[in-house]
């Protein structure tokens, strides 16, 4: 991903020397096991590691954006504001229309990102949205070609509910009880 990025062979080298020559241990039942090599990503909570999600996620992004850009990933529109995808830490969180041609072109970005930066989705905790009025035949289509089975219908993300309709009063009652329990108001 950092080559394809325009970025230095030097520094890419310098990263995946970081990456590829950690060393973990772990304890079980108290006892330290023999080091390994991880597989796959860097240790949670890594210094380096969200500077090199951004990086990763940058590239993600100008995927997106192109297909976009190339009107053959159509995103939600707010107004004259469309919107593909939003990230925050190390999560994804993706707008596509429910259409075999959108599914297919995400698949598409799924697959580069996967091969560019090593990044897979975990579609055990993945799920998706879909708008009331998205057929069931459709939504079936969609699960099926992402592979993704669970629909996020009355679940929060940080806290927020992830679905909110036109009863936002209701919707976040709870986060506004929990604050006001929270704050003492002075007069």
């Amino acid at each position: 991903m950092l080559l394809k990025m325009g970025i230095c062979n030097k520094y890419t080298d310098m990263v995946m020397r970081c990456v590829t020559t950690a060393r973990c241990a772990v304890r079980v039942n108290g006892c330290r096991t023999a080091s390994f090599t991880p597989t796959r990503g860097i240790r949670q909570g890594a210094e380096g590691r969200p500077y090199l999600f951004v990086l990763c996620a940058s590239g993600f992004s100008a995927m997106l954006r192109l297909k976009e850009e190339r009107k053959v990933l159509r995103g939600v529109r707010f107004g004259n504001v469309g919107i593909t995808h939003l990230f925050f830490a190390d999560d994804s969180i993706i707008f596509v229309e429910a259409s075999a041609r959108g599914i297919d072109e995400l698949k598409d970005v799924l697959s580069r990102d996967e091969a560019a930066s090593g990044q897979k989705v975990n579609q055990a905790k993945s799920s998706m949205i879909f708008g009331s009025s998205c057929p069931v035949s459709i939504r079936a289509m969609v699960k099926e070609k992402l592979h993704i089975d669970r629909e996020a219908l009355n679940e929060t993300y940080l806290g927020l509910p992830s679905s909110v309709g036109r009863l936002k009063g209701e919707a976040f009652h709870t986060i506004m009880d929990q604050v006001e329990n929270q704050v003492k108001w002075v007069e």
